[in-house]
Formats: structure tokens, C-alpha cells, sequence
């Protein structure tokens, strides 16, 4: 039974070291500056150091383009960051790509990946002047919001530093019918990155490749 449980173990061993040298999943976070600021956290997949896979979510916020321009926030809205106006977007996507590294040890690669989001824009309008003195805002107003499918640009140059853990660059481009959100992405990367570098071991030889010395026989003939 001992015997067994070795064997057992010993194969799920090399079956998932097997399979973690051609699949790498990991999560990664950002943060965005652009004509928008915000972060994303994003779920991903590579398939065979080739093919990359990627669900996200962003958040990103601008001052209000809407605002008036005697707004004034007030001290108690400066300390509830909440009650400014801001435009955000909100966005869900999936995203395909193409992996290509750049050096033999898959430190450095470049992952070309676009996509399509549902992106919620949420954005204040109807602004009502108001006399609340320096403690309030001298505007109230309201939200509205806005759905639309978005195509999303997402070329990456990631750098796996550890086979678990990475940094990247990337710019970011999302476009729909309402407005174009851009900006350039920092990450941090933690999973299963790329391929382990373990030292080369000796290889085994193969019989069939090995050549040896025959052996001299003498061999008499007995007559008959």
C-alpha cells in the first residue's frame, strides 16, 4: 500500500509539473494614467507560451468635463472624496492574445492582445447652484449612466522577473461610441509566469545511440 501511495504521488507530481510548463496562469493588478486615472485587476491564461486568455475589471475617473466652472467642492466634500464630481467608467472585458518572447529564457515577452468590454459610464449632470456657504459644495446635481460594448487595445511587454512574480508596461486603449478611454498601464504579475529554469541534467543514455567495443572471442572449432 506504501508502494502505492508513492507511485501515486510521484506521478501527480511530474503530471502537474508537466502541465504548469505549458500552462501559466496568474493575476495581475494595474494602475492607469491616461486622459482617465484608475486601476484593473485582471485574471490570466497562456497557453503553450503562445496564446494568452484575459478576463478584467477597470475602474477609471476623471474630473467632471461637465462642471461648472465656479464649482466650488467645499471643505466637508474634500474630506468625502465620494460627493465630487467625477465621470467614471466602470469595465468588464475579455481579451485574446498573441505571446512571443523575446529572449530564450521567457524573462522578457511581448504579449499583442486586444478585446471587448461592457463598459458603464456614470456621470454627473443637472447641476443646481446652491448658497451653502464655504462647508458644502455650491453645486448639487445628479448621476447619470450610460452602457455600451467597448473595443478594447491592449498590447503588453511583461517581464517575468521569478517564474512567479512579473512586472509589465502596456499602453491601453478602449473605444465605443461615446468617448475614446486611453492611458498607460503599470502592473505587478503573481502566479505561474513561465517556465521553470531548472539546471539541464545529464541526459540518459540511449543503448540505441551508444556504440561498444565488441568483445574478442576466440572460438575453436572441435572436429568431428
Amino acid at each position: 500500500m506504501k508502494t502505492l501511495f508513492v507511485v501515486f504521488i510521484s506521478i501527480a507530481t511530474m503530471a502537474h509539473a508537466q502541465f504548469t510548463e505549458h500552462h501559466f496562469m496568474y493575476v495581475s493588478g494595474a494602475l492607469t494614467g491616461g486622459n482617465y486615472f484608475g486601476g484593473s485587476l485582471m485574471i490570466n491564461y497562456v497557453y503553450n507560451d503562445q496564446y494568452s486568455f484575459q478576463i478584467r475589471s477597470s475602474h477609471f475617473i476623471r474630473s467632471s468635463k461637465s462642471k461648472p466652472s465656479d464649482y466650488i467642492s467645499g471643505v466637508f466634500s474634500l474630506l468625502s472624496l465620494e460627493t465630487l464630481p467625477y465621470d467614471q467608467v466602470t469595465s468588464y472585458g475579455f481579451l485574446v492574445g498573441k505571446v512571443k518572447n523575446l529572449n530564450e529564457k521567457g524573462t522578457i515577452r511581448f504579449n499583442l492582445r486586444g478585446g471587448v468590454s461592457y463598459s458603464f459610464f456614470k456621470e454627473p449632470f443637472n447641476w443646481q447652484k446652491v448658497d451653502n456657504g464655504f462647508l458644502s459644495p455650491n453645486y448639487t446635481f445628479d448621476y447619470r449612466t450610460q452602457k455600451v460594448v467597448s473595443l478594447d487595445i491592449n498590447p503588453e511587454i511583461e517581464f517575468p522577473i521569478t517564474r512567479f512574480f512579473g512586472l509589465s508596461t502596456s499602453p491601453f486603449v478602449e473605444l465605443n461610441t461615446k468617448t475614446i478611454v486611453w492611458g498607460i498601464e503599470i502592473k505587478t504579475l503573481w502566479g505561474i509566469l513561465r517556465k521553470s529554469n531548472k539546471h539541464k541534467t545529464h541526459k540518459q543514455p540511449n543503448l540505441d545511440e551508444v556504440s561498444f567495443l565488441p568483445l574478442a572471442v576466440n572460438m575453436q572449432v572441435m572436429p568431428l
